[in-house]
């Protein structure tokens, strides 16, 4: 009923870590384990999605430092099945017994060293030795945070219903391309292939329209990119597993 009625999320605090749900190896050792390389690029998609959505969005703590939960058991290793274990607690009445069902990183709630910190990692960078540019991701996620909080994110912090054509949404014939211009103030454009992509004949309000985010850092100072000339169709490459975003002045 309006954009109150529900909320965005990526991740929560229980179930699997966006850094376990990215990571490079799916099939192998590491399987769906974040700690050893995350596909950063689909993370920062994820991450531009989540922060040009209308209405209340939910940011899980740890995801910004591409937290992991792969310490967690998968599923298979518990049997594929739920497995039902108990463990000694207190409660109000004196000590006792209470079942606790483990899904391995399919239901982290449970668990508490997967629900741990890595502190060490915050920071660190390829040159450093680590598996993923946390240092980077980082500073994706600071400046995503400051885009949505300025006021151009205002159009997103909307709790009464909006307008029809608030979204106008650009949908190529290419399935994994997808666009949206919000409000007429913000556009975003999002290639989840593994290629290069052009959206075509992309209409623009007039205006000046400054490019806050390549994909790879996000900046409100207008340093990241030459700006739109609004009042005209452009044609607007954008690279591989990239989500961009340009605000109008």
């Amino acid at each position: 009923a309006t954009p109150n009625t529900g909320i965005n999320y990526l991740d929560i605090h229980d179930n699997w870590a966006l850094a376990d749900r990215f990571a490079r190896d799916k099939t192998g050792e590491h399987a769906w384990d974040g700690r050893f390389g995350v596909d950063e690029d689909r993370y920062r998609v994820a991450a531009s999605l989540l922060f040009t959505s209308l209405g209340p969005i939910v940011l899980h703590g740890g995801s910004e430092i591409m937290r992991s939960k792969g310490i967690a058991p998968l599923p298979e290793a518990l049997g594929g099945e739920l497995v039902k274990q108990t463990a000694p607690v207190t409660v109000a009445g004196g000590p006792g017994e209470v079942p606790i069902y483990l899904k391995g990183r399919g239901d982290t709630y449970n668990l508490r060293v997967a629900n741990q910190y890595d502190w060490e990692t915050v920071g660190a960078t390829p040159e450093d030795g680590a598996a993923n540019d946390y240092a980077a991701m980082l500073a994706f996620w600071r400046g995503l945070i400051e885009f949505r909080m300025s006021e151009a994110g205002s159009v997103f912090r909307k709790g009464d219903p909006q307008p029809e054509g608030t979204y106008r949404f650009l949908a190529p014939d290419h399935t994994q391309l997808l666009g949206y211009v919000v409000d007429d103030r913000v556009l975003v454009l999002v290639n989840s292939s593994d290629a290069p992509q052009t959206f075509t004949s992309v209409d623009l309000a007039d205006g000046t329209w400054t490019l806050v985010s390549d994909g790879q850092r996000v900046s409100l100072d207008g340093d990241i990119g030459s700006p739109l000339d609004g009042g005209q169709a452009h044609d607007l490459a954008v690279p591989e597993r990239t989500a961009m975003i340009w605000v109008r002045e």
